[in-house]
């Protein structure tokens, strides 16, 4: 009976230290949970009683920013409000009106603790404000702008310009204090006008990707047009007419600088860095236009709206990046919805997104804040090394297995005296891993030792087989005791380790598109 007891015992120390390995090495295989859409809050803003609406949120020293308009007499103006991220709660709103008639704020973008905005109308306008709202600096900017992105400390303003009869890409690049440094203006295409709704960056070519549509209804054109642009140069690239019929309204990109494009119908494409097609999808909702976008981890979230019901509803969907789709969630209910364009936010897991309903009768800002669970699991671990000394925990020093995206986990350890003392020390942080997670993950170990514990450190680069090393010699000296107590009838400690997965609900809804945005400049306000 002891060599049996023995046996298993050498059994599941071999397991456990096979895990630990496994957990410490950046190469370990990742588990999948369940994707879905968890809705964290909803807020509404109806600041007047006309025509109110959101296009972009941005997020700046833990303050969730939301730009816009609001309704005046005679016209429209600005309308920025800052909101905690947490709650969605309004802690401040700032409005400017410039004096035109229809202002509105279509997109926004965070450099140096700043919020850069742009605003429509002919001029258009750049701003900048600080996240409280308390002070704000405004410039004029050509064309019409529609989209506002940073790069190397420069801004880029995106829209449109008119050029000896045609209507063009337009690309303002700015300093941090606004001033024009270069501008690119783009040749167009012979006898159509070309719209620009997004512009964005490419993280791995550093290379400006301007992408919206181009349209004669006279010869019934009307689709996608892309035009890739060199930020230092300011010169153009490439030009994309992938034939994909419509308007593309977002272009965002992963971190291996493929570009993921959206717009009106049911249509998602990914590019590769150098422009070219790699794969075109149809989601078979002819219903819907998607209007924003952006990556969580390994997934794809889309965001747009759609006719279900009878009514236009705000929407979700989730697809891997190879553009399989996963599932979508409806946000809104029995009340007419829409969006457009302008970036939604993602901090972590946490998304924020703007619309707009018309459920008063006039038209209101609606301000979510989702997670989107289900992402690549990867498990690391964090050991903390404490000594210990007649019953007092000194400071602990911390060592963390990085890797590269970010995953929040709360590390515990416990030690026990042999006296009843339990001296506990928490430890909750942020680090980065390979794969974007939604989880967190809570480790416990107690140690029953007979003296001190002196001189425990660790640092370097092989913090991961110290790590192993350290939690190796726990479990031999535990794995004494149990052998004893095995002989002894007596009762045995181990330790516990605990994962725990949310997982998402998937949802399934079809609606139908919405039309009418032809008109080009003026329909552009959606007001």
């Amino acid at each position: 009976m002891h060599l049996k007891g023995e046996i298993i015992a050498c059994i599941v120390v071999v397991i456990i230290i096979a895990s630990i390995m496994a957990l410490t090495n950046p190469y370990h295989a990742q588990a999948w949970g369940a994707s879905g859409v968890e809705v964290l809050w909803v807020q509404y803003s109806n600041p007047s009683s006309g025509s109110d609406g959101p296009y972009a949120t941005c997020l700046a020293n833990d303050s969730l920013i939301v730009v816009g308009y609001d309704s005046i007499p005679g016209g429209k103006q600005f309308r920025i409000e800052a909101r905690d991220p947490w709650t969605g709660q309004l802690r401040n709103n700032w409005t400017y009106n410039p004096g035109y008639g229809y202002e509105g704020l279509w997109d926004c973008d965070v450099m140096g603790g700043y919020i850069y905005s742009v605003g429509y109308g002919y001029p258009s306008y750049v701003l900048r404000v600080d996240p409280g709202l308390t002070s704000y600096m405004i410039e004029n900017v050509g064309g019409w702008a529609t989209s506002i992105t940073s790069y190397n400390g420069y801004l880029y303003v995106g829209g449109f310009d008119w050029i000896a009869g045609n209507q063009v890409f337009r690309v303002e690049k700015l300093n941090a204090d606004l001033n024009t440094v270069d501008t690119y203006i783009s040749q167009g295409s012979r006898d159509v006008f070309a719209t620009l709704h997004s512009l964005g960056v490419n993280p791995v070519t550093g290379q400006l990707w301007g992408v919206g549509y181009i349209s004669n209804p006279a010869k019934g054109i009307l689709e996608w047009w892309i035009e890739i642009v060199d930020p230092e140069s300011m010169t153009l690239v490439k030009t994309i007419r992938p034939g994909i019929p419509g308007r593309a309204y977002a272009v965002f990109f992963d971190g291996d600088g493929y570009a993921y494009i959206i717009g009106d119908g049911d249509y998602i494409v990914r590019f590769n860095r150098n422009g070219d097609l790699v794969k075109k999808i149809n989601l078979g909702v002819l219903s819907l236009s998607l209007y924003k976008g952006g990556l969580v981890g390994d997934l794809v979230v889309v965001a747009g709206e759609e006719n279900n019901g009878g009514y236009w509803r705000h929407v979700i969907y989730l697809l891997d990046k190879d553009l399989n789709s996963i599932g979508n969630k409806t946000l809104s209910g029995s009340v007419d919805s829409y969006m457009y364009t302008g970036k939604l936010w993602i901090n972590g897991s946490r998304v924020y997104l703007a619309g707009y309903d018309n459920q008063l009768g006039n038209t209101r800002w609606v301000i979510y804040s989702f997670e989107v669970v289900g992402a690549p699991i990867t498990t690391a671990t964090t050991t903390t090394t404490t000594t210990v000394t007649n019953g007092v925990v000194s400071q602990p020093v911390t060592i963390t297995k990085t890797e590269t995206t970010t995953v929040t986990q709360v590390s515990t350890v416990t030690l026990t005296k042999d006296s009843p003392t339990i001296l506990t020390t928490t430890k909750t942080e942020t680090i980065t891993i390979e794969k974007t997670v939604s989880t967190t993950l809570t480790v416990t170990q107690r140690i029953t030792v007979a003296g001190n514990i002196t001189n425990i450190t660790s640092v370097g680069d092989h913090a991961p087989m110290i790590i192993v090393v350290a939690i190796a010699s726990i479990i031999a000296v535990l794995t004494i005791f149990v052998l004893k107590g095995s002989r002894r009838d007596a009762t045995t400690r181990a330790t516990g380790m605990q994962r725990s997965f949310r997982h998402g609900i998937r949802f399934r809804c079809k609606s139908i598109p919405h039309i009418g945005r032809a008109g080009e400049c003026r329909s552009l306000c959606r007001v």
